[in-house]
């Protein structure tokens, strides 16, 4: 018993050295002070296994999932690389914030950094964690900072020439083309140069490629496809590459090329999405090079036929609108492409590509402009500012927007003036006309409709059924009745039950109700008068009624005289549109005739003939030219157009007297501005004696007006202003005038002038300032504004024309702080449990940005969370879309009970103040929503 414990503490006195100098060894290793043999093992093994691998799976894990997330557009040439969008990639912040914060925590904790070099190379590994992690973010600024630092840091490392990759790729993502390019060539020279690994060149032109392709350099993208391809062995990448050269040599019209390239990607065994667009721009190529339409036809039907297919019902649609354009169908092609759009639902980038190309072949091909404009519309409504030719579409569509409004009122009030002139005989027989095949149209909606919703039904129920019989399943069964329900209301079980009016039958058992139910006669009698009025106006808006068609019919000469005298401007406004607007003589010359024969001694006879004597000068029919020449100086001798077919400079003489009005006009602002009123008022009068250009005249009145306020007070500003109002009613400047004056007239307005006060002897403020506290529009700021006659002052730009005078008092600066908001009805909305589920959302998406919420009152009723704070209005914004889109926190709450916006540190307090939720709206759409 001795022997073996005198043993055992023997041995344990001889290791006692050894473990106390392992306890030395490792605690030493831990330190970053210095850059022993052993600090370096420990801090490279911890750093690699416990860090840097932990953070890297995670961005992996989201690279993997943002893949799965993407949706490609292949209505437009792919890019290289698939990134997702921007709400995509927030979905992602969780793992991408993790990477982040395993590589800092690498950085942090284990770096040992002496006199400027770095002894720990799986930092560098962590800094470049972090870029990608930034990239993938799609923070562009943020990546391109860190993989810089890593460039200039860790020069000659294998970490730096890999950053240079990755920050190549950042400057085309960001769209600094020539950044990216020059640091390409950079690392190219130095593989070139064996001073960077070869095995890099494979990932350059991938990135070469992918800013070629973003700025529609595609002979380059082709070469630089074509060496990507030779140098890597990734079947995917490749894959994406072949079908990518396949859409570029189709775009170039190169249809046999691009074929072949859409073989191999069928071939190679692609994903379903992309063969099967591989398939359907084969089919054009092949129909194209082959010349037969019929079979690529018989193809396209069996492929919208197939099950598999029924998403892709759209772009099938869209490929047999091609080939029958290319057989020289374009009435067919059209049917089809109508078809492609009204499929469409969830593929917006095809339903737009459908809608512009109909909307371009009924622009140019059949000059139909009315539909032409209606598939502009939805174009627009699909597309954004950076479309490539927006500004082009939109032009188009504006200039067939007011051709339309004009046709169409030239039809209408046509037809009202033709119902007008009918017996009533004549009257009656054509409204039960259009009343009969009125109902027979919406009886084949409606039947539409129930084949539709019974289709839906059934395919619905198909997998549950399993081969059953229908009407065995319970549920399908009352999904049918539902649908039935929905369609055609609540039907009696009789014989030809369809052919019964729907709205009718509802009335039916309205009626068999009041008859079971016996109320007081003089009741009775009293309800049926006092409701006779809202009868005769229901009638009146329903358009199965007599009431509805003879509502806006004309019964005196003068309402005649007025709809000839609108139909002759709008002809008038057509004309020019179809000349000047769309350079299409023929049609404007029709109308233009139309207009001169028609109505004579109206006062757009002048101008249209002028229209008509330039459109057959330009056409060099010269008699027809002399001719209304001739009518314009023997009929209208002292007009401006008699002057101006004497002397071609005549324009340009009256364009300088409005040039000297308007500098006058600026003169005369200045004077305001210096608060000299007396001379403002009495220069303002000569001017309005002097100049009487209607454009300008009531902005003379108005700063006129204004000064004799100051000299005289407030009775006399409201008459001023009052008499422009009354006298200029259409004038750009008058809402402005009408909200100042509502202001003016409010007990809570305080107004002083240079004089005495008033006899109320109320204590007056000075006009503009009132107007801003007030938030309306602030009147020395109105005043000044830019003119559509000279360069300043007044009218109203675009905001003041967009905006009301109360969402003036905000203003716009992307660059500064900002708040996201939610006004919650406290009433409706559980506010606290939804504050605590943004918080929630926050640490989760945003956690890296330290965002802090909070919850208070707003007013009696309305309770406000504020997110803060983001760096910029586009960080706010990309907050705002995620949390109102993509997450789950405001579903199941009805949008009627809240409202969410961002805004800026700026404008919080005024919003705050003034509690005016629709005037900071209109503002947040007007500058926040793209």
């Amino acid at each position: 018993m001795n022997y073996s414990f005198f043993k055992n503490r023997f041995k344990f006195i001889c290791l006692l050295p050894f473990l106390l100098g392992a306890v030395v060894l490792l605690n030493n290793s831990c330190s970053t002070k210095k850059a022993g043999f052993f600090n370096v093992r420990y801090h490279n093994l911890t750093t690699h296994y416990n860090v840097w691998w932990n953070g890297d799976q995670s961005l992996q894990d989201a690279v993997k999932q943002l893949k799965l997330k993407n949706k490609d557009d292949y209505t437009n040439v792919l890019r290289i690389f698939q990134l997702g969008s921007k709400e995509d990639a927030i979905s992602m912040n969780p793992q991408l914030d993790r990477a982040i914060e395993k590589g800092t925590k690498g950085i942090k904790k284990h770096s040992i950094s002496i006199k400027g070099k770095e002894h720990i190379n799986w930092v560098k590994d962590c800094y470049l964690l972090i870029g990608k992690a930034q990239f993938y973010k799609q923070d562009y600024a943020a990546a391109a900072a860190t993989f810089r630092l890593i460039i200039s840091q860790y020069k000659d490392s294998p970490q730096a020439f890999e950053a240079m990759i990755w920050y190549a790729n950042c400057m085309v993502q960001d769209k600094q083309y020539s950044l990216a390019e020059s640091t390409l060539a950079q690392l190219k020279t130095l593989i070139d140069n064996k001073k960077a690994p070869a095995k890099l060149k494979k990932k350059i032109y991938p990135i070469y490629a992918d800013a070629a392709i973003a700025q529609q350099k595609y002979s380059n993208a082709i070469q630089y496809l074509n060496i990507s391809i030779e140098e890597n062995n990734n079947r995917k990448l490749n894959t994406r590459q072949y079908f990518i050269l396949g859409q570029i040599f189709q775009l170039q019209k190169k249809r046999t090329t691009a074929a072949k390239y859409y073989e191999k990607v069928i071939r190679r065994g692609s994903p379903y999405e992309m063969e099967f667009n591989a398939k359907i721009n084969l089919a054009s190529c092949y129909n194209l090079k082959t010349g037969n339409g019929k079979n690529i036809i018989k193809l396209l039907t069996k492929m919208l036929k197939d099950k598999k297919n029924e998403e892709y019902q759209d772009q099938i649609y869209y490929a047999l609108g091609e080939v029958s354009m290319a057989s020289k169908d374009a009435i067919k092609a059209c049917d089809y492409w109508k078809q492609s759009v009204s499929v469409s639902v969830s593929n917006k980038s095809q339903k737009l590509k459908s809608s512009l190309i109909l909307a371009d072949t009924y622009y140019d091909l059949f000059e139909d402009y009315e539909s032409a404009q209606q598939y502009y519309d939805t174009a627009l409504a699909l597309m954004n500012s950076e479309y490539p030719n927006y500004e082009k579409i939109k032009g188009k569509q504006t200039i067939l927007t007011t051709l339309v409004e004009n046709l169409h009122t030239i039809n209408n009030l046509d037809s009202i003036l033709k119902v007008s002139e009918m017996s009533p005989s004549e009257q009656n027989k054509m409204i039960e006309k259009s009343i009969a095949h009125l109902k027979q149209k919406e009886q084949e909606r409606l039947e539409q409709e129930m084949i539709a919703a019974t289709s839906q039904t059934m395919k619905e129920s198909s997998n549950a059924l399993k081969g059953n019989w229908y009407f065995y399943n319970e549920s399908t069964v009352q999904k049918g009745k539902e649908s039935f329900s929905r369609v055609w209301g609540k039907r009696p079980l009789t014989d030809n039950w369809r052919l019964s009016n729907k709205e009718m039958s509802s009335f039916e058992e309205k009626d068999m109700e009041e008859e079971e139910t016996e109320t007081d006669e003089n009741d009775t009698t009293s309800a049926s008068t006092a409701n006779l009025k809202d009868i005769d106006k229901s009638k009146e808006n329903d358009p199965y009624s007599k009431e509805y068609y003879l509502k806006n019919l004309l019964t005196t000469q003068k309402q005649k005289d007025s709809a000839n005298n609108e139909i002759a401007k709008a002809m008038l406004n057509a004309g020019f549109i179809y000349n000047d607007g769309l350079k299409n003589d023929a049609k404007a010359l029709e109308i233009l005739l139309k207009l001169s024969d028609r109505y004579p001694s109206y006062p757009y006879v002048l101008p249209a003939y002028y229209q008509l004597y330039r459109i057959y000068d330009q056409k060099g029919d010269t008699p027809n030219a002399n001719y209304y020449k001739n009518l314009i100086l023997r009929g209208f001798p002292d007009s401006d157009y008699a002057n101006l077919i004497r002397d071609e400079n005549y324009f340009e003489e009256m364009s300088k007297r409005e040039n000297i009005a308007q500098k006058e006009y600026e003169t005369i602002y200045l004077e305001f501005q210096a608060k000299k009123y007396r001379d403002v008022a009495l220069k303002a009068r000569s001017a309005v004696e002097a100049y009487r250009k209607p454009e300008l005249t009531p902005k003379f009145l108005y700063l006129e007006a204004l000064s004799l306020g100051k000299i005289q007070g407030k009775r006399v500003l409201i008459s001023k202003l009052e008499y422009i109002v009354k006298n200029y009613p259409q004038h750009e400047i008058i809402p402005l005038i009408r909200k100042q004056l509502e202001l003016l007239k409010s007990e809570k307005f305080e107004y002083t002038s240079e004089g005495d006060e008033e006899e109320s002897g109320e204590s007056l403020a000075d006009v503009s300032e009132s107007v801003e506290s007030n938030g309306s529009a602030v009147v020395n700021d109105s005043v000044g504004r830019g003119s559509k006659t000279g360069t300043q002052p007044v009218s109203t730009t675009t905001e003041s024309d967009e905006l009301p005078p109360e969402s003036l008092v905000y203003r716009y600066r992307e660059n500064i702080d900002h708040y996201f908001i939610l006004l919650a009805d406290g009433n409706n909305v559980n506010v606290t449990e939804l504050h605590t589920k943004i918080s929630d959302f926050d640490l989760q998406y945003f956690s890296i940005e330290n965002l802090k919420s909070g919850e208070l009152t707003f007013t009696s009723t309305q309770h406000m969370v504020t997110v803060q704070r983001f760096a910029n209005a586009a960080k706010a914004m990309d907050y705002y879309n995620f949390l109102t889109q993509r997450s789950e926190i405001l579903k199941g709450i009805d949008k009627k009970y809240y409202k969410c916006f961002v805004i800026s540190v700026q404008n919080y307090p005024t919003f705050y103040n003034q509690k005016n939720v629709d005037a900071y709206e209109k503002f947040f759409r007007k500058y926040y929503i793209k």
